[in-house]
C-alpha cells in the first residue's frame, strides 16, 4: 500500500475554502495511515494529507479492480477480502439491486427513454450500462480506468469508453467548446473518490443536455462513516448538495435517511440506508454561504448514526440477546450500588 500512494497536504477545504480543520478519526490499511478532518466552518468530512492525483490514476488503472476480483480490496462488504470466493459471482446479486435503483430513479424522471445518451462516470464493469442498453435501448457511455474491469466492458458491445478517467473527460470542459451532450450522467459510488470533485462536476455540468439528468449515489458519512483509502472526502446530505449548487446544478430531490440530529430522531429512523441519492440539473453557479458548525456536534451526529447502522443489521435474535444484556447489565450495577 505505502508504494502504490504519494501524500500531498490538504491546508484548506474545496468546498468552502476555510482552513479551520479539525481532527477526526482515522483509519489504516496494511500499515498505512489514513487521516481525516473535519472542515470547521461547513462541517464537510476529508482525508488530510491525501494521495495525489497521480498515484489514485495509477492505482485505479492498474489495481483497485484488479484486487477486486482477486479478493484483497479493503473489506467493505462481507467476504470482500476474501481470495478463496469467487468475488464476481459474490457481487452479481449487489450489482442487479444497483441497477433496479438507478432504473427507478430515472424512470421516475422520466429520463429513461429510447436511444437517451447515459454517460457513467466509474462503469465498472459497465452491467448497468449494459442493462439500460438491453432494456432502453439507451446510448451508453462509460468513463472507467480499471484495465481489469474495461476488459468486462470490452464483452458489451453496446458500450463506448470514451475516457479512462473522470478528471481527463470533464475536469476543465466549458459550455465555450461546445462539448458532446447526454441525457444522463451517472455518478454511482464513485464522487467520494475523486480528489477534485468541483472540476469533474462543473465539466459534467457543461455535458449534460438543457434538460439532462444528472444522478449521484455516495455513502452518507451520517450512518456509514466509509473511510478507506479510496475515499478523499466523504458526504453527508447537506454537504453534497452544497457541493452540487455551488457547481451550476440544481438540485431537485435529495433521498436520505433523517439527519441523527439527536437522540430522539435517531431512535425514530428504521432501516437507515447507507447513502445518498441526489437528482439535479443545469442550473446557475451558486455562490451559497456555508454555515458555521460545531464539530463536536457535528462529531455527535455522526456516532449516533452509526450506531443506529449498526442497530439495524442485528438480526431479531441478536437484538434481544443485546437488550438482556444490557438490562441484566443494568440490574446488577443498581443491586451493588444499593448494597454499598
Amino acid at each position: 500500500m505505502s508504494s502504490e500512494f504519494e501524500f500531498e497536504p490538504v491546508d484548506s477545504c474545496m468546498l468552502c475554502g476555510s482552513g479551520q480543520q479539525h481532527d477526526a478519526q482515522g483509519i489504516s490499511m496494511q500499515g498505512v495511515a489514513f487521516s481525516y478532518c473535519y472542515c470547521g466552518r461547513c462541517g464537510l468530512k476529508y482525508m488530510r494529507p491525501r494521495p495525489t492525483l497521480a498515484s489514485y490514476a495509477r492505482f485505479y488503472q492498474e489495481a483497485y479492480w484488479t484486487e477486486i476480483v482477486e479478493g484483497r480490496t479493503y473489506p467493505t462488504t462481507a467476504g470482500a477480502d476474501d481470495p478463496r470466493l469467487d468475488q464476481m459471482k459474490l457481487r452479481e446479486s449487489k450489482y442487479r439491486r444497483v441497477y433496479e435503483l438507478v432504473r427507478q430513479d430515472l424512470l421516475s424522471v422520466g429520463a429513461l427513454v429510447p436511444r437517451a445518451r447515459v454517460l457513467e462516470v466509474g462503469c465498472g464493469f459497465g452491467f448497468t450500462l449494459e442493462w439500460l442498453a438491453d432494456e432502453f435501448d439507451c446510448q451508453v457511455f462509460g468513463v472507467e480506468p480499471g484495465e481489469e474491469a474495461l476488459r468486462r466492458c470490452a464483452q458489451a458491445p453496446r458500450i463506448t469508453i470514451v475516457a479512462r478517467t473522470a478528471e481527463e473527460y470533464l475536469a476543465g470542459v466549458s459550455d465555450d467548446g461546445q462539448p458532446e451532450q447526454y441525457d444522463v450522467i451517472l455518478f454511482r459510488q464513485c464522487l467520494e473518490n475523486m480528489v477534485d470533485p468541483r472540476a469533474v462536476l462543473l465539466g459534467a455540468r457543461a455535458r449534460l443536455g438543457d434538460r439532462g439528468v444528472l444522478l449521484v449515489y455516495t455513502p452518507n458519512v451520517e450512518y456509514y462513516d466509509i473511510m478507506n483509502p479510496y475515499h478523499p472526502f466523504i458526504y453527508s446530505p447537506e454537504t453534497i448538495t452544497r457541493l452540487l449548487r455551488v457547481c451550476g446544478l440544481e438540485v431537485s430531490r435529495v433521498k436520505a435517511s433523517p439527519s441523527p440530529v439527536d437522540h430522539a430522531t435517531a431512535v425514530s429512523v428504521v432501516n437507515p440506508s447507507p447513502e445518498i441519492a441526489v437528482i439535479a440539473k443545469r442550473g446557475a453557479v451558486d455562490g451559497v454561504a456555508a454555515r458555521q458548525i460545531d464539530p463536536i456536534q457535528l462529531a455527535a451526529c455522526h456516532k449516533r448514526g452509526q450506531q443506529v447502522m449498526a442497530w439495524s443489521k442485528l438480526s431479531t435474535a441478536d437484538m434481544a440477546r443485546r437488550i438482556t444484556l444490557r438490562a441484566g447489565s443494568k440490574l446488577r450495577r443498581s443491586v451493588l450500588g444499593a448494597g454499598r
